[in-house]
């Protein structure tokens, strides 16, 4: 799962750092395998701050637990769309 943290100025003044440091947090925790995340510049979507790239879906007005649950949401959803992996 491909996930990008803006760090451009909007997100960063609303800690869009903690947002990145949370989804460490839980890929070392839940010891989560395939999860890239990074940051990026900005997203020039600055009104809705802070923005996050999710597997190609913008998620705006973002923080750490929201981040958190939708990366837990796709993994639980790619787990029960594929037949071969354990429940």
């Amino acid at each position: 799962m491909k996930i990008k943290v803006c760090t451009g100025r909007s997100c960063k003044w609303k800690l869009s750092e903690y947002i990145l440091k949370r989804i460490e947090a839980d890929t070392k925790k839940f010891d989560l395998q395939n999860i890239d995340a990074e940051v990026c510049a900005c997203l020039w979507q600055c009104k809705m701050w802070p923005n996050v790239i999710l597997d190609g879906k913008t998620e705006h007005y973002s923080d750490p637990a929201k981040i958190s649950k939708l990366m837990f949401e796709k993994i639980q959803a790619r787990k029960n769309s594929n037949p071969n992996s354990k429940k």
